[in-house]
This record gives structure tokens, C-alpha cells and sequence, in this order.
């Protein structure tokens, strides 16, 4: 799998995937700072999340799963 500039990639079936290395960061949250992650950019659109689409997020040891819920 070879990946851009961008950290984009084609994984053998064709399907496009990016992969980025992101680091735990201090959120503000309340009145006091959390772990959290700056998860954001216009690759988002390309990979079929909307503004307002509804997303599940499951965390469990080591793992986050990110998927758009499909009604």
C-alpha cells in the first residue's frame, strides 16, 4: 500500500483509505482539560461525511471505531 503526500492510499480492492498519526491532546472541557483528539479536515467530504450526518463512536481498549450511521 503506498500512500501520497497527503497520507492517502489504495488498499488492494481499490477502496481509498487515509491514515494519519495523530497524538492525545489536552481538550478544554468544563472547566478543566481532557484527553481528546483534533479530528478534522475536507477529506471528511470525500469520504462520504456530511455536515449533521449522524456518527457512531465506539471506544474499547486501544481502539476507537468512527462509522456514519446509515438509515
Amino acid at each position: 500500500m503506498e500512500k501520497d503526500p497527503n497520507g492517502f492510499s489504495s488498499t488492494s480492492n481499490s477502496e481509498e483509505v487515509l491514515s494519519k498519526t495523530l497524538k492525545v491532546v489536552n481538550k478544554p472541557y468544563q472547566k478543566t482539560y481532557v484527553n481528546g483528539l483534533n479530528l478534522q479536515g475536507k477529506y471528511f467530504q470525500r469520504f462520504g461525511f456530511e455536515l449533521g450526518d449522524p456518527v457512531s463512536v465506539e471506544v474499547s481498549m486501544n481502539r476507537i471505531l468512527i462509522e456514519k450511521i446509515i438509515k
